[in-house]
Parts: C-alpha cells; sequence; structure tokens
C-alpha cells in the first residue's frame, strides 16, 4: 500500500488512469467503483481538490462517454459517489475538521431530499413504486421470511421517508470511502493518525439545532421534515460511533460493547443507530469527552 499510494500521488495521472480503470469495471459487473473513490480521496486530502479533480476526471470520463452513446443522461452512482468523497476530502484537507465535514454532508443530503420533493410531484407514491417493483428482491435477501402483506405494510413505512434512507445511504458510504482514504494517507505518512482523529468526531450545536429543528418539523407532519430524518440523524450516529471508540481507548471493556454495536448494526440497524445517534446527540451539547475522558487515564480493565 505505500508503495502504490506514493506512486500514486507522484503522477496523479496514473491515478486518473486507474480511477477510469475501477469506473469502467462495474459497467461489466465488476463492482471495484468504489475503490475509485477511495483513490479520489486520497489524493485530495493529499495533494490538494485541485489535483483531485484529475483524478475525479478519470471517473468521470466513462459517465460522460455512456451518456454520449445513448444520447441521453445517465445517472452514474459511481460519479456521485466520487463527487461526494472529493468534496467531503477538499473540506478535510482544507480545514482538518470532522465537524465541518458532517456539516456538509448533512446540508448536501438535505438538498438532495428538497430535490425529490421539488422534482417529484407525490415522493410517496414515486418511492412506493419503485419498493414494490423490487419487493420480490428485497423480500429474497430475507429467504422470503416476509408475506406479501408484511412486504406491503414495509414498504408503505418506507416510502415517506425513502428519499432520506437513499440520501443517508448514500452520504454514509461516501464517509466510509473518506476514512479509508485518511487512512491510506496516515498509513504513509501519520502513522496511527486516524484512530486519534476518528474518536474526536462530534456533530457539534449546529447540528444539534438542525436536528432538533427537524424533529419538532416532522412531529408537527410535515412531509419534508419526516423525509429529512434519516440525513440529519447520519452525524450523530457517526458521532456516537466515535464516542463508544474513545470509551473503549480509555476502558478497554469496552470493547465489549463495541463489538456488539457493530453486530446490532447488522441485524438490528435502526434501532442501533438510534441509539449511537442519542449518545452523539447528547455528546454535541454536552461534550462528553471532555466531561470524562481527559482527566482519566487510560484503563486496562476498568
Amino acid at each position: 500500500m505505500r508503495r502504490l499510494g506514493q506512486y500514486f500521488l507522484d503522477n496523479p495521472l496514473h491515478a486518473m488512469a486507474a480511477a477510469l480503470f475501477f469506473t469502467v469495471l462495474p459497467l461489466v459487473s465488476i463492482p471495484v467503483g468504489f475503490l475509485a473513490a477511495i483513490l479520489v480521496g486520497f489524493v485530495t486530502l493529499h495533494r490538494g481538490y485541485k489535483l483531485g479533480l484529475v483524478v475525479l476526471l478519470g471517473v468521470a470520463i466513462p459517465a460522460f462517454a455512456v451518456a454520449i452513446w445513448k444520447q441521453a443522461f445517465v445517472i452514474d452512482f459511481v460519479l456521485i459517489r466520487c463527487l461526494l468523497v472529493w468534496l467531503l476530502a477538499s473540506i478535510l484537507c482544507t480545514t482538518v475538521s470532522w465537524r465541518l465535514v458532517l456539516e456538509v454532508m448533512t446540508i448536501v443530503g438535505l438538498l438532495a431530499v428538497l430535490g425529490f420533493h421539488l422534482f417529484l410531484e407525490d415522493t410517496v407514491a414515486w418511492w412506493s413504486g419503485i419498493l414494490n417493483h423490487y419487493a420480490a428482491f428485497l423480500n429474497s435477501i430475507v429467504s422470503g421470511q416476509l408475506s406479501e402483506d408484511r412486504m406491503q405494510e414495509l414498504v408503505t413505512q418506507a416510502a415517506p421517508i425513502a428519499s432520506g434512507l437513499f440520501s443517508a445511504l448514500l452520504l454514509s458510504g461516501a464517509f466510509a470511502q473518506l476514512l479509508l482514504a485518511r487512512w491510506w494517507q496516515a498509513t504513509l505518512f501519520r502513522p496511527g493518525g486516524l484512530a486519534k482523529e476518528f474518536v474526536e468526531i462530534r456533530a457539534g450545536t449546529i447540528l444539534a439545532v438542525v436536528l432538533t429543528v427537524t424533529l419538532i418539523v416532522a412531529v408537527m407532519g410535515v412531509d419534508f421534515a419526516i423525509d429529512a430524518l434519516p440525513v440529519v440523524i447520519l452525524p450523530f450516529a457517526i458521532a456516537g460511533l466515535s464516542l463508544i471508540h474513545k470509551w473503549m481507548r480509555f476502558n478497554k471493556k469496552a470493547v465489549y460493547l463495541v463489538v456488539a454495536v457493530y453486530i446490532g448494526l447488522i441485524f438490528l440497524p435502526i434501532l442501533f443507530m438510534s441509539v449511537l445517534a442519542l449518545a452523539g446527540y447528547v455528546d454535541s451539547w454536552y461534550n462528553l469527552r471532555k466531561r470524562f475522558f481527559v482527566n482519566h487515564l487510560p484503563t486496562k480493565g476498568g
């Protein structure tokens, strides 16, 4: 990884060619587009947003080529993810502020949800149609254990927040790829640096106010606010995850909690995301790290 990373940093054109290669492969059903986003983030973090754009060009070329070939506008999710990672990496490179990264993520997500509501006459009906179309596939994921009525009930529950869920999933993927790019950079130039940064990620009071207002408006029944909930909850879930990793640094027994949380995120994602978000929300107001983890030495057993 060190030699490969240095190879890409020495000449961003090499990185651009690799990004183009990783972007073309998904067109033939080889899902490695996420590597292109990591590469864009890696170069942007270390060489700046301008050279990051050079790598991003390698991702854009296949998307534009497909659009010209089909003579139609084509939404390329690999390109969208890479654009998000480039934007977030540019902010992190310039400000070294994970809080600002979370704030920009939230703004982008809210704009995406707003876009759905502006350009679709009825977002619930549109998403219901999409979800019903893929209902059989979704049911196959759980080995067909859901009845048709139960599946329809889930579609009805998911449709009002589907725009927010879609945007939050896209943003969480971009954030994960940014973390991997940061880890790659730290491996080369500052071993262990990402771990130190990750445990200090906080959402901050601005996002806490945004979440509070969104929750109040959602309770009042405003469709946009209800749909936006997954987006405004996401940064607090990330902050909550950071908080328990910080706890693990000060009490090694907390590793069991961290493992339990990751398992819970797989099998009960909504419940555990909510718990993490609550922890991140409280931390945004009271700075739990400063209260409990500054003046105490790490312990081996608690």
